[in-house]
């Protein structure tokens, strides 16, 4: 009986063995993964204050968005990006995008209220009095 125990204790430990290594390659697939996602983060966010790339929407909505007297609400922002040619493969459609784009470059656009956004340096003197 004894050695039924003993071999079941050798099992139970060899078992234990396995899903310790199972849990340390777990553990380093996550860091993995961790150092990737923060070095994707770090990758745009060094993108802000720089020129927009040739051909992005963020060169298509500076050029709308400067040729407009005013600051401009987010459909007639999409119509005009059409008119200009632009483009996407993007899965969502491109009323989605301009807001988020707009936003996320708080160097050259701004908000003037819901919906309505502006270049900066052009339209900050005109949205003071709204």
């Amino acid at each position: 009986m004894s050695s039924i125990i003993k071999e079941r204790i050798a099992e139970i430990k060899s078992e234990i063995q396995k899903l310790e290594a199972e849990v340390n390659l777990k553990k380093n697939v996550l860091k993995e993964l961790e150092s990737l996602n923060s070095t994707k983060k770090q990758k745009s966010s060094k993108r802000k204050n720089k020129q927009p790339r040739k051909g992005s929407l963020v060169e298509y909505l500076v050029t709308v968005l400067s040729e407009s007297p005013v600051p401009m609400p987010n459909p007639q922002i999409v119509e005009s990006l059409l008119k200009h040619g632009y483009k996407t493969n993007a899965k969502v459609s491109v009323n989605n995008l301009v807001p988020s784009s707009l936003s996320k470059r708080p160097d050259l656009f701004f908000r003037a209220r819901h919906g309505v956004y502006g270049l900066i340096g052009k339209h900050q003197q005109t949205n003071q009095g709204d």
